[in-house]
């Protein structure tokens, strides 16, 4: 994915985050939770949102409970750089499964999502 997303303008961290943002798209998110979420050290995620606001793929409202934090939401310029960036990601890695049948990838995909809802659910 690294080699894949260089030169883009969606490095591979970034990609991550707005992945994250595109399960809720209309949420607010806080830095710490997005931190607790993909379980990575709270000062890589300040530095990548800083960099996703500056390119204007996130907007940051202020916190009306907390005057310190703010509230995170995905941007249409966001959502725009993650199909791109997601275009050409499944475009490199099509041929992995261009030899499975319809119903091995719906099988392989549906545990590897169980998977993922079990390690979220239980960390």
């Amino acid at each position: 994915m690294r080699q894949l997303l260089d030169g883009t303008d969606v490095p591979p961290p970034q990609f991550m985050l707005l992945n994250h943002f595109l399960h809720q798209p209309e949420e607010g998110k806080t830095v710490s939770k997005i931190a607790w979420a993909l379980q990575q050290p709270q000062p890589g995620i300040t530095k990548t949102v800083a960099k996703m606001l500056k390119k204007g793929f996130l907007r940051a409202e202020e916190n009306p409970e907390d005057g310190r934090s703010k509230f995170l939401y995905l941007t249409d310029s966001g959502k725009k750089a993650h199909q791109q960036a997601q275009a050409l990601l499944e475009a490199a890695l099509s041929d992995t499964f261009s030899g499975w049948r319809e119903w091995e990838k719906k099988d392989f995909f549906g545990f590897l999502d169980k998977l993922k809802t079990y390690l979220d659910e239980n960390r």
